[in-house]
């Protein structure tokens, strides 16, 4: 039997007593938390014809259905949350602007060496951007890197915050 969408094809909810008996009330933030299976983000996880995120089924059972392209949302920032009051619905760029005003989107910076696919360590890079045309081969061949990449590195297209 193939997998049905999370959006369509749900013949058969369970009942809002039987969703409701897997939280506990957090009285603090008003927050039902979701006991069950729980994802490595902390998102609740039930089975209804596949596997779904708890707060989706808990907009459904309250709500109806999730129109196309839209996302449930939590206002109370806490992923295991299914109290209906606290979701809202709202698109993929309504979500990325929450992390960022609540200060989640996490941009690592990855320049040089933090890059996980850099080859050269800042020295090398200084020694290529200092070194006189005349050596920039040699430098290449030394390092491990073209030709092409040492003279982009020189002419400061590339690692350009290295000064």
């Amino acid at each position: 039997m193939a997998r049905m969408p999370w959006n369509k094809g749900l013949t058969q909810y369970p009942s809002k007593e039987s969703f409701f008996k897997k939280i506990i009330l957090d009285s603090r933030s008003g927050c039902f938390l979701w006991t069950g299976k729980r994802d490595r983000k902390g998102y609740g996880r039930t089975y209804y014809h596949g596997e779904i995120r708890a707060h989706r089924i808990a907009w459904i059972l309250n709500y109806g259905q999730i129109p196309n392209g839209l996302h449930v949302l939590h206002k109370c920032d806490n992923p295991s949350c299914v109290n209906p009051k606290h979701l809202y619905l709202g698109t993929n760029k309504d979500n990325v602007w929450d992390k960022v005003n609540r200060g989640r989107l996490v941009i690592p910076d990855n320049k040089g060496e933090s890059n996980g696919q850099a080859i050269l360590k800042l020295s090398q890079v200084m020694q290529i951007k200092k070194a006189p045309k005349g050596i920039i081969a040699k430098l290449a061949k030394s390092f491990g890197i073209s030709q092409s990449t040492a003279y982009a590195i020189r002419a400061n297209q590339r690692w350009r915050w290295v000064s």
